[in-house]
C-alpha cells in the first residue's frame, strides 16, 4: 500500500500502523508534514531487522518529519531499538513540536 500511497503523492497528516517496512519508511522519506505517528507493536520476523528498521526510522524518517510532528506513539512489546533508549534520546530531543510522546522504555 505505501509505494502506491507514494506514487499518488499523496501526503498524509496521521498514520497509524502495525506494519513497519522499508516501504513505509521510503513513503515517510517522500514528502513532511506528518503531524500524528503511531507505530504499533513491530515485528519485522527477527530481532535484527526490526533494530535495523528502527535504526533507519530514528536516524532518518523521524528526523524528517521533526518540525511538524506534534504526537508521536511507537510501543513494542519486548526490548529493543525501537524502545526509547540511550540510542535515540538524540533524536526525540529534537522533535521540539512535540505535544505527546509515548514510547517503550528499554
Amino acid at each position: 500500500i505505501w509505494v502506491a500511497v507514494r506514487e499518488a503523492r499523496i501526503a498524509l497528516t496521521e498514520i497509524t500502523t502495525n506494519v513497519i517496512s522499508t516501504d513505509l519508511f521510503k513513503y515517510l522519506l517522500s514528502y513532511t508534514g506528518v503531524r500524528k505517528l503511531y507505530l504499533g507493536l513491530q515485528d519485522a520476523g527477527s530481532q535484527a531487522e526490526n533494530d535495523h528498521l528502527a535504526s533507519q526510522f530514528y536516524d532518518s524518517v523521524l528526523l524528517h518529519h521533526a518540525d511538524s510532528l506534534v504526537e508521536l506513539r511507537c510501543t513494542t512489546g519486548y526490548e529493543g531499538r525501537f524502545s526509547f533508549g540511550e540510542h535515540n534520546v538524540h533524536v526525540v530531543a529534537q522533535l521540539r513540536g512535540l505535544s505527546f510522546l509515548s514510547l517503550s522504555v528499554n
